[in-house]
């Protein structure tokens, strides 16, 4: 099995990045993920204000597949999707979330795939895969995430 750590990470989609691994259709890659805010949520009750937004929904990767050619369909099959100890949400006034003044972001710590929310409420886990998606041919077409 093949292994993208989460320090290879991008925010756009851009051939021109070198890939993180290259694999053989069929093989199984692993990948590790920040969080949609690119770990910058470091503390719990952090200001809003003081990230960097250009740092949403960061990729891991590239991967490049041997033998894809522009128009081929992909085929990917996610395995399993394993959260970390700690989840993150950020909240803005006006958001039906929860009665706030401001804007600030959580931290919540998950056990045994239940997220405690300011301790009163338990909320089960629900992972999803976030960003992913297939390159552009040409940079002409490239997007910020």
């Amino acid at each position: 099995m093949k292994h993208i750590s989460k320090e290879h990470i991008s925010f756009v989609f851009d051939p021109a990045l070198p890939p993180a691994e290259k694999i053989a259709s069929g093989e199984i890659v692993q990948f590790d993920t920040k969080d949609c805010y690119d770990e910058q949520i470091d503390t719990d009750g952090k200001d809003f204000t003081f990230l960097d937004m250009t740092r949403n929904n960061p990729v891991t990767g590239p991967l490049y597949v041997e033998d894809a050619a522009p128009g081929d369909v992909l085929k990917v099959e996610i395995l399993a999707i394993e959260p970390e100890d700690t989840g993150v949400m950020c909240v803005r006034k006006r958001l039906v979330v929860y009665q706030v003044e401001g804007c600030h972001c959580r931290r919540f710590p998950i056990i045994d795939g239940v997220i405690s929310f300011d301790n009163y409420a338990k909320i089960p886990v629900k992972p999803m895969i976030g960003v992913i998606g297939t390159c552009p041919e040409t940079t002409q077409h490239t997007q910020s995430l």
